[in-house]
């Protein structure tokens, strides 16, 4: 008899605390969510539904400048927070429909998953993120889908990141990437490490309207490097084109750049930085011959007059030869640059131009 009696005292504690979480969740939720964010996310329409998810109409929200970048602020709409305890389910996920930010930018939808009741582990949880159709105006750049996974530890969500980007594209200088893989390294406050891997779509290649060739399908490889506190870029990729029975067309890059120490580094995803420093060594190779070259502007702040050039060839008439049998480039182009190179001072086999 005692037994039941705590069965039914344990029953009824569970549907008054249930009914008091139903009932007066919407104004916890709400409570919660402003001041946890400070007053920076403001929901209205706040449903507990019976099964005791979360559901939001619309949440305005306006964060604060983070590090001298402009604030973000906009509103979100359709907003689902849900829990489950089966193992086939994660534990949370979260919904966000259709959100506007400032300065023109929409996503169509963002979900954030975590792992399931038996892989989760509050000392690092581990979580996905999906955004659907992102579109910048700002920066003049859309993405069909963004995948991020990572992990959750000590109060930094950087741990084991990694993004997977399909098909980017910009709309000023039509170029389609199909797909980009990041991952975030090991980083600090001030310097920010990552692997990267990029898939370039088959382009035309124009001056003006002057046809110049067609690129095949491209993929770049390498590792680049943000140091914020001196405003400094670092990079070293290596390329490859994948319609190798054309031309066994691959080659290397290595860039560094510094900004304007009052500027961000984040600004020149807009072409709105100011460099003080450039410096660009890369080698292309066509076939068993190759080209290697740099780019430097030693000027501060760098203007495109005092962009100097410097290129070499290995073997000149070879190099050519291998070009034109890969039907890459335009042949009225390629003429052009035989006789560029051709102007240039000989060394050995190959030849020397200075712009």
């Amino acid at each position: 008899m005692k037994l039941f009696t705590f069965f039914l005292y344990a029953i009824c504690l569970i549907c008054l605390f249930w009914g008091i979480l139903f009932f007066s969740g919407p104004s916890l939720v709400s409570w919660a969510i402003v001041s946890y964010s400070k007053g920076q996310i403001i929901p209205s329409n706040v449903i507990v539904t019976p099964r005791l998810d979360v559901k939001i109409s619309r949440a305005n929200f306006e964060f604060e400048q983070i590090s001298g970048q402009p604030g973000i602020s906009g509103f979100a709409r359709a907003i689902e927070i849900s829990w489950s305890l089966s193992r086939s389910k994660p534990l949370l996920y979260a919904s966000i429909g259709p959100t506007t930010f400032n300065q023109g930018n929409f996503v169509d939808k963002i979900d954030v998953l975590s792992e399931s009741l038996g892989d989760f582990d509050i000392n690092n949880i581990k979580y996905e993120i999906k955004v659907t159709k992102l579109v910048s105006k700002f920066y003049g750049v859309s993405f069909d889908e963004i995948i991020g996974t990572g992990s959750y530890s000590k109060d930094n969500f950087s741990d084991d990141l990694s993004f997977q980007i399909k098909n980017t594209r910009f709309e000023d200088k039509k170029i389609i990437f199909s797909d980009i893989d990041l991952n975030i390294l090991p980083s600090t406050a001030d310097v920010t490490r990552a692997d990267l891997s990029v898939v370039f779509l088959p382009e035309e290649l124009k001056i003006n309207e002057f046809f110049i060739g067609s690129l095949p399908k491209t993929t770049v490889k390498g590792k680049v490097e943000l140091d914020h506190e001196n405003s400094m870029a670092l990079s070293v990729l290596s390329f490859a084109l994948d319609e190798t029975d054309r031309l066994n067309l691959t080659g290397s890059v290595e860039l560094t750049a510094q900004v304007h120490p009052e500027e961000k580094l984040l600004n020149c995803l807009n072409l709105e930085c100011g460099v003080d420093e450039l410096l660009v060594n890369y080698k292309i190779n066509f076939g068993d011959e190759g080209v290697i070259g740099s780019v430097e502007c030693a000027s501060s702040p760098c203007s495109f007059e005092d962009i100097s050039y410097r290129l070499q060839t290995s073997n000149t008439s070879k190099l050519f030869d291998n070009l034109v049998g890969s039907r890459i480039l335009n042949p009225l182009f390629v003429a052009y640059l035989y006789s560029l190179f051709r102007g240039g001072d000989q060394v050995g086999n190959g030849h020397v131009v200075n712009l």
